[in-house]
């Protein structure tokens, strides 16, 4: 994606800027590549760009698309079936299947709570969809659960919706005839005779000339049949509908690969992956959002230090953030709660969680909960996204 460039034409009294077309840079020499390749600083840099600033989070935007859906399809009014209405209708019901099939295959609050559906459900968040493919490539047996991943599944979606606006048909303008803009097809009209004077031919369709002398004619007036129908309003609101949602899970694929060039964004030493993890509960869709490190070993030391930050918004509970860090086979837990009363009910249940790990034989050194406003999560990238240069 090519960098927008502005011009600062002037300063006061307000700040005008003058954006500098493509034509008018300059083009880049050829050469060896440089530290702009994949994966260098520069590189993330215009991928943030390109990704973070339309991004939007997968749980709640599959939950008001499925909301959205359903709700059109039972609002639409029961008329005379047409074949306009009835592939709009399809077109909707197929869509709903999609968006529910995928939601069904999310991972539920039991299944979060075991430790190997834990793991699968992590491993379908899309963000090592790439590395899974890699390893289909060398082995097939490895692109079972392809299909389960979740940026498989909205790309799918999407192309899906792509597929949907290509089938629609394109509308006219209003007060636009629906033929407007045709050809119109001369084979079979009947041709005129040759004329027998020396006058030019009037064009097939075209109005006669006005006679010398005579006044002109009143333009005719527009009829009811020039104005777009009802079918074509309806064609008009359902490629918009389509639209929308293509944009929604458009969002839903930038928020994934934000996630992606985070875990690439990362200290020597240090791996690092994030992840949003959207989850099925009675009340609708919820969100994980996990931040796991492992750092090396460094010094005396011979283990490696796990680390893992889950941020997540409860009913009961409120907003949640639980830091767990894991050395040497001892687990010290920190379990933070931006409501005082969910601070409160985690308290009066310490003593049974901690319970619940060591019966799966986790030492634990500390377990603490508290009550702390939670803070705002820091922008995935710290370089600006317009760059001020005069």
């Amino acid at each position: 994606m090519p960098t927008l460039r502005a011009e600062v034409v002037a300063t006061s009294p307000t700040l005008v800027l003058k954006l500098v077309s493509v034509a008018d840079r300059p083009m880049p020499m050829p050469g060896p590549p440089t530290a702009s390749g994949a994966g260098s600083r520069e590189w993330l840099g215009q991928q943030f760009r390109q990704h973070w600033p339309e991004s939007r989070p997968v749980a709640a935007t599959l939950d008001r698309i499925a909301l959205q859906l359903a709700d059109e399809i039972a609002g639409t009014p029961i008329t005379a079936p047409t074949s306009a209405t009835n592939t709009e209708t399809n077109g909707r019901l197929q869509l709903q299947r999609a968006v529910t099939t995928l939601i069904a295959q999310l991972a539920t609050v039991t299944e979060l709570t075991d430790p190997e559906q834990l793991a699968t459900a992590v491993s379908r968040s899309g963000v090592w969809l790439e590395s899974f493919l890699a390893q289909a490539a060398i082995d097939p047996a490895h692109s079972n659960g392809l299909r389960l991943d979740l940026k498989a599944q909205l790309l799918t979606l999407a192309q899906r919706l792509r597929v949907q606006e290509t089938r629609t048909p394109g509308l006219p303008p209003p007060g636009v005839p629906a033929a407007a803009g045709r050809r119109p097809d001369m084979s079979a009209a009947p041709q005129p005779s040759p004329p027998q004077t020396g006058a030019p031919p009037t064009p097939v369709g075209a109005p006669a000339a006005p006679r010398p002398g005579a006044p002109p004619q009143p333009a005719q007036p527009v009829t009811t049949e020039d104005k777009p129908t009802e079918a074509a309003h309806r064609a008009a609101q359902d490629t918009h509908r389509t639209a929308s949602l293509a944009r929604d899970v458009e969002g839903m694929l930038k928020q994934v690969v934000t996630k992606q060039l985070q875990s690439l964004d990362n200290t020597p030493g240090q791996t690092q992956w994030l992840l949003e993890l959207p989850f099925r509960t009675p009340s609708g869709l919820q969100a994980l959002e996990a931040d796991i490190r492992r750092e090396q070993a460094r010094g005396d030391t011979q283990h490696d230090t796990w680390s893992m930050r889950l941020r997540l918004d409860l009913p009961k509970l409120g907003p949640l953030n639980v830091v767990l860090t894991l050395c040497n086979e001892r687990l010290n837990a920190s379990l933070q709660a931006g409501d005082p009363d969910g601070a409160e009910q985690i308290k009066q249940h310490l003593g049974d969680l901690r319970a619940r790990l060591e019966a799966r034989e986790i030492q634990v050194a500390s377990l603490h909960a508290g009550h702390r406003p939670l803070e705002r999560p820091s922008p995935p990238f710290t370089d600006p996204l317009v760059r001020e240069q005069a």
